[in-house]
């Protein structure tokens, strides 16, 4: 008889630090400090490799490494009122993905990700509809001010799964979306993506996402028929919805959204996707008046935008202004709000212009998201939560670490 032997598996540094970088992700999602613990030993497991920038490394990548460096990193240290460990690892652990983006096995990394969502999606669905069961699971493996939180915006309408805040649970199911979409190819997993993102209760993230996936589809195809066809399924689909609203208003996961309709309908709140955040953005601008050239601090909004005011405005106290681009001229002036769009504006039309001229499925699904993101910071703090930044500088370094924007 022959023996057959066993095929040891070797895992190497490569795929030690990507999974490594996949974990921080979700565990920051989960609990900061531990995500900022995991983003440092995937950084010592990254060094331990050797490898570093190589020295053609696109400009965009350079750009945007230098204004993490300088803003998120180095003035938080300096003139944040509060200085909170994960959330500067989280910055740390993407300026480290910029300056290693010649080395990262992305197809590798997104598929964990991927799988990784699915968990996170699993989680929604659990506690969606089987609130009991996911209570006795959330307490065993939740700290305690965690699960509360977690219970807390359940009571209000959202449906978090087993991450700290709704909006890292959306997170993972947009990105679970758009790897269905344009890696697998698959439109009844896309929908079921899309069906279990609503389940959230988040209005504008699922709007925004489809819009990007919209403008991804219809710039990638220099096909006059492709875009008039697409044009018109988005007119179809927005008909639809509008045709179709007595029949949908009364779906509880979608309650949110009906709120928003009836208030823009009725004119009661013209703004609707704020939720009444118009007190925060009047308090940015109330603060940026008094250091208009260089802001209060980067990330300094949370720690005093709520003080100094009224009795009105305490409700908003340790927030973010939930609107990136208002944040930024809050907190880093005119000055800062300069440079940081004269990097994202000509980055958005070279990542455009990588889009129409190379539309592979992981260019098509990092550009998803990339456009999405810059969307979605209208009324969301994205900028400011790791998760988010962390995936934004992957997509970013995939678009540009192979294509130079001429």
């Amino acid at each position: 008889m022959k023996i057959m032997k066993k095929k040891s598996v070797t895992i190497t540094l490569d795929q030690m630090a990507d999974f490594l970088l996949v974990l921080s992700i979700f565990l920051f999602a989960y609990r900061g400090n531990l995500g900022g613990i995991t983003a440092i030993i995937s950084l010592i497991v990254r060094v331990l490799k050797g490898k570093f920038v190589k020295t053609n490394a696109n400009k965009v990548l350079l750009f945007w490494s230098l204004y993490l460096l300088v803003f998120p990193i180095c003035l938080y240290i300096i003139r944040n009122k509060n200085f909170e460990f994960y959330a500067f690892m989280g910055y740390i652990l993407s300026l480290s993905i910029l300056i290693f983006a010649n080395e990262l096995n992305y197809e590798r990394i997104f598929k964990y990700i991927y799988i990784g969502a699915i968990f996170i999606a699993a989680s929604v669905l659990l506690q969606f509809l089987l609130p009991g069961i996911f209570d006795s699971i959330a307490k065993i493996i939740m700290p305690s001010n965690v699960y509360t939180s977690v219970i807390n915006r359940n009571s209000t309408g959202y449906v978090t799964g087993l991450t700290r805040e709704v909006s890292y649970a959306a997170l993972f199911l947009f990105i679970g979306l758009l790897y269905s979409i344009f890696i697998k190819k698959n439109r009844i997993i896309s929908f079921v993506w899309l069906g279990i993102l609503f389940l959230t209760g988040k209005k504008a993230q699922p709007i925004f996402a489809i819009i990007a996936i919209c403008i991804v589809l219809y710039s990638q195809t220099k096909n006059l028929k492709k875009h008039l066809k697409i044009l018109c399924g988005i007119i179809a689909g927005v008909f639809a919805i509008v045709v179709s609203f007595p029949v949908w208003k009364n779906i509880s996961f979608l309650e949110r959204l009906v709120t928003f309709i009836e208030n823009v309908k009725n004119g009661s709140d013209i703004i609707g996707l704020t939720s009444g955040r118009t007190v925060i953005y009047e308090r940015a601008i109330q603060l940026w008046s008094q250091n208009k050239w260089f802001g209060i601090g980067w990330e300094n909004f949370r720690n005093i935008g709520a003080y100094g005011s009224s009795e009105y405005t305490t409700w908003f106290n340790h927030f973010d202004v939930h609107n990136c681009y208002l944040q930024i001229l809050c907190e880093t002036g005119i000055i800062g709000a300069a440079i940081f769009l004269s990097i994202l504006i000509p980055t958005l039309i070279y990542a455009i212009k990588i889009l129409r001229k190379n539309p592979t499925q992981y260019i098509k699904f990092s550009e998803a998201y990339f456009i999405f993101f810059w969307i979605f910071v209208l009324t969301e703090p994205c900028l400011y939560t790791d998760s988010y930044v962390i995936f934004l500088t992957l997509v970013l370094a995939y678009i540009f670490k192979r294509h130079k924007a001429e």
